[in-house]
């Protein structure tokens, strides 16, 4: 494998494999994009507690996402979990 060759075990590709259309991965990660916007603004809004609130969330959420999605559920074939990818 070379730097330049693409991997197979991106979000997107995780999605896929779920969601089964590129449309509808678009459309979760729109969406996904709006709430964290919507979330930005409204920590932004209740000042510095509310910003550390939501960083917290989003650390807790983010540990969990990468939990699910390391599961052999949301993992494309042939991806094994610490595999090691050599030239």
């Amino acid at each position: 494998m070379t730097i330049l060759t693409g991997g197979r075990d991106h979000l997107t590709h995780r999605l896929l494999l779920v969601l089964r259309t590129p449309r509808r991965v678009a459309a979760a990660l729109a969406l996904a994009q709006g709430i964290l916007s919507g979330l930005a603004i409204a920590g932004y809004e209740m000042g510095t507690l509310g910003v550390a609130a939501l960083a917290f969330s989003a650390f807790a959420v983010g540990v969990i996402a990468i939990l699910m999605l390391d599961a052999a559920h949301w993992r494309p074939q042939g991806i094994a979990v610490g595999e090691v990818v050599r030239a």
